[in-house]
């Protein structure tokens, strides 16, 4: 029976994070901890994304810090940095200093900007070509990304972090691959600076030519990029808070209502199969 109902709950975190994130969100959170703790990390990582910001740093604050850290470096480090911005300065230090240098560096370049600015929900880490770079140089370092679909543009810096222009990866592929990058690289005339508030950055007139902007900061030097996605997404985080989130839930249906059972049951087997010796 537990491991039938292990394979079940397993199965719903796989297929229905968003709901099981809504369950979970309504246990206390020593109960959810414990249950994250018994949980793959890869399925524990499924539910903890779509989990409110707050309720997901309080889980954080409960778990053993290898286990916190295992699921966090798993998760959107944008929405990782939210979370670790929420828990406690201890937990979050501790949690850092776990994770590798790559995603430390990502992590720590958004937690220096206020949450309610554009700096803080960019991606510090764009392609990016010096501005004396070929196009086969180019695509060379676009090739050693290893997730090139999310790649649209590569932006043309100088050596002092000015951005001279982007080139988008579709007509890069396309060009001679002895012509220089500053030859073909188009002025970006739309940018944003890091320190926008999200409310007045997601209004701008700039999105209407693209969805993908450069992040200046306050000296000029290009630092990050930025989707209008991730822009609604930030904004959608920030209105909703999670005492205002639970007081708006509907009255729940049978159906959610067995789902918390169920889930409550699962949690319950799950603890008692890990707690017995293994044969």
């Amino acid at each position: 029976m537990a491991d039938s109902t292990s394979s079940l709950t397993l199965s719903f975190l796989r297929t229905h994070p968003d709901a099981a994130a809504k369950t979970l969100e309504q246990l206390p959170f020593v109960e959810v901890s414990q249950f994250l703790s018994q949980t793959p990390v890869e399925y524990a990582a499924l539910a903890l994304e779509q989990m409110l910001p707050r309720a997901a740093s309080k889980v954080v604050d409960l778990l053993d810090i290898e286990h916190a850290t295992a699921i966090l470096s798993r998760i959107d480090m944008r929405k990782t940095t939210y979370i670790l911005r929420l828990s406690s300065v201890p937990i979050r230090d501790r949690i850092l200093g776990k994770l590798s240098s790559n995603q430390r560096k990502f992590i720590k370049s958004l937690l220096r900007y206020d949450q309610e600015f554009v700096g803080a929900w960019m991606n510090p880490n764009p392609m990016t070509a010096p501005i004396d770079a070929t196009v086969q140089e180019a695509i060379n370092a676009l090739q050693q990304v290893s997730n090139t679909s999310t790649q649209d543009k590569i932006f043309a810096v100088d050596r002092d972090g000015s951005l001279h222009g982007s080139v988008t990866t579709a007509l890069l592929l396309t060009l001679d691959q002895k012509q220089p990058i500053a030859s073909i690289a188009e002025k970006d005339s739309s940018w944003i600076a890091a320190r926008t508030p999200i409310q007045s950055a997601i209004e701008s007139v700039f999105w209407k030519d693209s969805d993908l902007l450069p992040v200046l900061d306050g000296k000029q030097r290009f630092i990050g990029s930025l989707r209008h996605a991730d822009l609604r997404k930030a904004l959608s985080l920030e209105i909703i808070s999670e005492d205002e989130s639970i007081k708006s839930q509907l009255a729940p249906t049978l159906f959610e209502d067995y789902l918390h059972t169920l889930w409550s049951l699962a949690t319950s087997l799950i603890g008692e199969y890990a707690a017995k010796p293994k044969s």
